[in-house]
Formats: structure tokens, sequence, C-alpha cells
């Protein structure tokens, strides 16, 4: 019995030394280039195609395009297409490929030559989106290198097939100008581009149609105090018979249920707006606002490194301003919010009761509340005065605390709403949740602010609730600030 066990384990180690007398793999991967041949001319993209074969598994194969490596395949089929759209014509390029196996042997193909030769007056033009995000999406594109340039037009839609009765991103002028950041997108929604180039003799050169899909919208929270205002009819408009014509006539609202910053944004919170990127972000941009910003290099609030008007980080606790209609629009998507709409800023004002107060905290603006007669930062002359010579801090007149609970709607800063300002929008004003003209040249600012006055003969006659200001939205004032809103869910 000893002597048959000690015969098995002989023949078992026989077995498994003749097993291991076997040589890993020691030779390299053979590998070339079917596709293009060596000294084509190319124009616009190359197909490469690659003929990899190893007695052992291959890992990857690299393509190196004029010495930089271009793409990396983990796996077969060993395709790849080259845009080489950003290369002029007469550039030659080299491309070269590699494979690695298994056991870390690498081989390589032979070098071929490429021409980059594309007809003058009719080079393809390739669109091609490089950054998309929840409401944006870079395009870009290789200059035009023909004759009679006029202009690029940059055309998108929700539908394939774009032409130039679309939607106009851009109009450029000039011919080396190949990127553009379209903002203003809708979240989780499909577009189409398209780019053309418009030549002296009227034509037009149609690029590829590009398609994207923006991402789904992240949760945001700028973590400032919100008040709510329950869902509801009120009065908008002058129930007084004292007011502008663009206050008429007073009319019923029904609005939603609406969250809305109790104070205006503070200097505090807008400098994270800044620290995080939020000027370099189209993410929170709309496709004008975007433009103008660019245009125009803006970076922080007018006066926010100046200290002026208690700007920047050295008053945390004042409000911002100096800030354009964009820039608080920008804000206001940074926060997960938006502006809130006119209907949306005088409920909370004036609260739903029929018709609701002249001024935040009643129908009297030196109403006598606990001894205190001044409710607001204001411009004084009214035999009253507040103890602010420009601006206060944020919620420093707890009296004048709207019925909500919103601090600073009359005086301090006025504010920007999202709706485009016109005088007879309330004769043709949706009952329902109205969201202001389609279009405008100017925004509405609500609330006046600390440099307007007040007379004996008319105290407070510009803090009314239902008063309207409007400026263009480029304007950045040392007076206007704003605060965000959104709707209850």
């Amino acid at each position: 019995m000893r002597k048959l066990i000690i015969i098995i384990l002989a023949l078992a180690f026989l077995c498994c030394a003749k097993k291991n007398t076997g040589k890993p793999d020691t030779n390299p991967p053979s590998i070339s280039i079917i596709n293009p041949e060596n000294g084509e001319n190319v124009c616009s993209n190359v197909e490469i195609v690659i003929s990899a074969n190893d007695e052992s598994r291959i890992e990857q194969v690299k393509i190196f395009g004029n010495e930089t490596n271009i793409a990396s395949l983990p796996s077969p089929p060993w395709h790849y297409t080259w845009d080489i759209s950003q290369y002029p014509n007469g550039t030659r390029i080299r491309i070269f490929a590699s494979a690695t196996d298994e056991y870390g042997n690498t081989g390589y193909s032979d070098t071929i030559t490429l021409s980059v030769l594309c007809p003058d007056s009719s080079r393809q033009i390739n669109l091609i989106a490089d950054s998309i995000g929840t409401r944006f999406a870079r395009l870009r594109w290789n200059m035009f290198t023909g004759e009679g340039f006029l202009r690029y037009i940059l055309a998108y839609s929700t539908e394939s097939d774009v032409d130039t009765t679309d939607i106009i991103a851009a109009r450029i002028q000039t011919v080396s100008e190949t990127t553009y950041t379209v903002s203003g997108l809708t979240p989780a929604t499909t577009y189409y581009f398209r780019l053309f180039v418009l030549k002296s003799d009227a034509t037009l050169i149609s690029t590829n149609e590009v398609q994207i899909t923006t991402a789904e919208e992240e949760t945001r929270d700028d973590g400032a105090e919100m008040v709510l205002v329950p869902a509801g009819a009120f009065i908008m408009g002058d129930s007084w018979g004292d007011g502008a014509s663009d206050e008429f006539p007073a009319h019923s609202v029904n609005l939603p249920s609406f969250w809305i910053d109790k104070y205006e944004v503070t200097n505090r919170l807008f400098a994270r707006f800044i620290e995080e990127g939020g000027y370099n972000n189209p993410e929170f941009w709309s496709q004008e606002g975007w433009a103008w910003k660019e245009r125009n290099h803006i970076s922080a609030p007018l006066y926010w490194n100046t200290g002026q008007y208690s700007s920047g980080t050295d008053y945390p606790d004042y409000p911002v301003v100096g800030v354009s209609y964009y820039e608080a629009e920008a804000y206001a998507r940074f926060a997960g919010k938006e502006l809130p709409s006119e209907a949306m800023w005088e409920k909370c004002a004036r609260g739903s009761m029929n018709p609701g107060y002249k001024w935040p905290w009643g129908n009297e603006f030196h109403k006598d509340i606990s001894g205190v007669r001044v409710h607001c930062n204001y411009n004084g002359n009214d035999g009253y005065e507040d103890p602010y010579p420009q601006l206060a801090p944020v919620g420093a007149f707890p009296t004048g605390a709207s019925p909500y609970g919103a601090m600073d709607m009359a005086g301090n800063v006025a504010e920007w709403t999202k709706d485009w300002y016109s005088a007879s929008y309330y004769r043709e004003s949706s009952q329902d949740n109205p969201q202001g003209p389609s279009s405008g040249t100017e925004k509405t600012v609500r609330g006046a602010s600390w440099v307007n006055s007040s007379t004996t003969s008319s105290p407070g006659y510009t803090f009314r609730n239902p008063a309207r200001l409007h400026k263009d939205p480029t304007e950045r004032k040392h007076y206007i600030g704003f605060r965000c809103a959104r709707i209850a869910k």
C-alpha cells in the first residue's frame, strides 16, 4: 500500500512538471494599418482600420497621429474615426499603431503619411459639440478657407433638419472664430445644430447636423432662508387710485404656492457664486447673458473690488448691488432657483387680502408699529429719516416685514424680477400665474431703494407695493439687487 502511494505521488509530480515546462509568450503582436493607405490625400475625417494578431490575447491597441495618442482601443474591432478638420490644406499627417498582449509584449506598425487636401472653395466644414452641460452646448468647427466669406450662421432646433429659419444662435463675421457656446438651453432636452457659411455671392454652405442631449438638472441650494407664500388669488395693480398708468387695471391673479428668499441676496451668498466659478460656467447663464458677459469681460459685480456701496466680502450682510439682470439670473440658477415674476413679488409684498397692503407692513407709510414709524431704508425728505446714509444690512428694519415675513421689500435695494416690462401688460395678462410679456427691451424692477425719496405731500409713493420700475437688463446700478424664488413642491 505504501509503495502504491509513492508511485501515485511520483506520477503526479511528473505530470505537474510537464505542465510547467511551457514558456510564457515573449513575441510581440503583429500589427498593420489596413486603411488608409500610405500617401493618400484626406479631408476632414480619416477612417483608420487596424489589423492586429497574436498567439496570446491582445490587451490594447493604440493609434498615434503626429506622435500623439489619439485613440486607445481595449477590444476589437480595431477601428477609429479621426477628425482632422483642424488641419489646413497641405498638412502632412503621420499615423502608426501599437498592440500590446496580455504578457506586456508590444508590437508596432509601420508609419504611414497622409496629406490634407480639400477643395478650397467647398472644403467640408465639420461641426462638433465638444462640451455639453445642463443648459449649454459648446460647438466648434474647422475654419472656412474658401473665397467670399461673409459670416458663419449657427442655427438650432429641437427637431432635426435644421435650416436658417430655425433659432439663430449666432452670426459670426470673423472667419477665424470657430467656437461658440450656446447657453440658456433646457435640461434633459435633445437639440439639433447646424452651421452655415454665407458667401458674398449669397450662396450657403451647410455643415453636418449635430445632435446633443442636455444633462438632467442637478438639485442645488444656496442655503438662503426662504418664506412660503401659499397658493391662491390676490389683487395685483393699484387699488387705491393714485398709481401710475402702468399699474392699472387692478386685477385678480392666481398663483401656485412658492418659496421666496426672506432677504435680498447678500454679498456673502454672492461671493460663493464667484468662488465656485459662476462667472465662468455657461451652465448658469442665458444665451443673451453669456454673450453680454463675454463681450464685456464681466467677472464680478460692478463695485465688488472697490468696496463702494458696501460691496464685496468686507460687507457680508449687505445686499449685493452693481449686478445686471443677467448676473442676477445666473446666480438664481446657480442657487437652484429663479428670479420671481412680478406677480410673485407683488403677492409676497402685499398679501392675499382684498385689496392687500399698500406697503409691505400696512396701508400707512409711517404707520406706528410698536413705537416705530420708519420701516425701510430710504432717502427721507418727509420729516423722518433712517439711520443709514446709504445701504443697510439686510433685515435691519424688522417692522417692515411683509405679510409672509419677507424683509426689505420696500427700500434698501430695488429688485430685478424675471418679467419683461410692458406699460400695457395688465390689460392683457393671464389671470393664472402670469409670466410677463414674451419679449421686450427692459426688465421690471420692484421695491424702490435707498436712493428714492419720500415727501410730506406723498409719503412713500415710490415704495408702494404696486409701483413698477423698469431697466435695461445690462444696467448695473448701485441701488439694484435681487432675491430668488422657486415654486413649492
